[in-house]
């Protein structure tokens, strides 16, 4: 061997030798409120773990900001690293670890994908690239168009067991990046809130509820009712008790089923909102959340008991990926009412999930409305059905002429 090709062989052992020595450091940011500090006697690496969003590559590359990776456990070895000593060597080092992120990526369960308002590049049309579940014949949400619903007698009042009471329990406030989030844990089985009759063959468990809003001149609902569009939307997400994990509950097609509640714009505040609008400030960021001092009746959050009786049934999808088509959705024909200044305090305090860069609003995170296909969606007993002409001609016309006939 030449003395050129020793010298070769010599960096690239002197290279190894000075990675084995000195462990890789961080630098800045999220790493920082994960424990991981940036030694200052070490030469940086410029290095991130799968499970966050930013990956630095080559110059100021970056992922974009809507792009998020799933929470995956690996090596303490497996990062992304550029460093000056590996010269020439760190585009094959790139290229090996970039085959490992995507094979990695895909395994997880979401995949990254995002809203619109973040990025169209991977927003709702593209979710179905990410995840073959978004492309599903039977997705949510859906346009209700009462001139074409099913009326079902056998769809009576839904009963809610635990909705009129403050359960003990822990339930917290989130900003979980995409939607704010409050969960209901804590209670005991006995304190479950959960709900049942209504055309439910089973018993449901309340797990959470959420929301979804547009921004300051657009309506963000996910369901419309005859081709209108809401200023927001109230999923309370309940799990069928049957099931003993959310997980298992996706795999079933009655596994979940989801309350639908539509917002109105009110002249005044709805102060049954209040405990909730005012946490808000305080989990204006992804990640943050709040303990409830104290847990309060779901029914406080809902239209009028006597209107409850009026709804709209079908079988779906969540609407987030991976949009398992494991739910039974009721979406209530009442709104509740909430005043203007409440609902942008949805759209102005709160904050997408960010890398990196100024951190985006949080505004419409609605998932567009999808095709009902071959599905059929029942009214209950009470809920309005709107007759189209020609049908109330074909009702009508026989009566016409049965009485001119008399």
């Amino acid at each position: 061997m030449n003395r050129r090709g020793l010298k070769r062989r010599d960096d690239r052992r002197k290279a190894a030798q000075s990675l084995r020595e000195q462990p890789p450091s961080f630098s800045g940011g999220e790493n920082e409120s994960q424990g991981l500090h940036h030694r200052s006697d070490q030469p940086a690496l410029h290095a991130i773990p799968l499970g966050f969003a930013e990956v630095e590559t080559t110059k100021d590359a970056r992922l974009p900001a809507c792009q998020k990776l799933p929470h995956l456990e690996f090596p303490q070895s497996f990062f992304f690293l550029r460093s000056p000593k590996l010269g020439r060597k760190m585009p094959e080092l790139l290229g090996i670890t970039f085959l490992a992120l995507s094979w990695m990526v895909h395994a997880g369960t979401t995949g990254l994908w995002c809203y619109d308002s973040q990025d169209p590049k991977c927003g709702p049309s593209h979710w179905k690239e990410i995840t073959s579940g978004c492309g599903g014949q039977n997705q949510s949400p859906i346009n209700i168009d009462r001139r074409k619903v099913r009326r079902d007698w056998s769809l009576d009042e839904i009963l809610f067991e635990g909705y009129d009471q403050a359960p003990p329990g822990r339930w917290r406030l989130m900003n979980n990046g995409d939607e704010v989030k409050m969960t209901l844990d804590g209670a005991s089985a006995a304190e479950q809130i959960n709900i049942t009759r209504g055309g439910l063959r089973d018993t449901y468990r309340a797990l959470q509820f959420h929301f979804h809003w547009g921004d300051l001149k657009r309506n963000g609902s996910e369901h419309y009712i005859d081709g209108i569009q809401y200023p927001m939307e109230l999923h309370i997400v309940h799990m069928n008790i049957k099931y003993k994990t959310v997980n298992e509950a996706k795999q079933h097609p009655n596994g979940l089923a989801v309350l639908s509640f539509l917002f109105k714009i009110a002249d005044t505040d709805n102060t049954n909102y209040n405990t909730v609008v005012a946490s808000l400030r305080n989990i204006s960021r992804a990640g943050e959340y709040v303990d409830m001092a104290s847990t309060f009746s779901l029914s406080n959050l809902l239209p009028s008991l006597a209107s409850l009786s009026k709804y709209y049934r079908y079988k779906g999808s969540l609407t987030t990926p991976n949009c398992d088509e494991a739910v039974i959705w009721t979406v209530f024909e009442e709104q509740i009412p909430i005043s203007r200044s409440q609902l942008n305090i949805f759209v102005d305090t709160t904050y997408f999930k960010s890398s990196a860069g100024t951190p985006q609003k949080m505004i419409n995170n609605f998932r567009p409305l999808q095709l009902l296909g071959g599905r059929t969606v029942y009214a209950s007993r009470d809920a309005t059905i709107n007759c189209g002409s020609s049908l109330v001609a074909n009702l009508l016309l026989p009566l016409l002429l049965s009485s001119l006939i008399g």
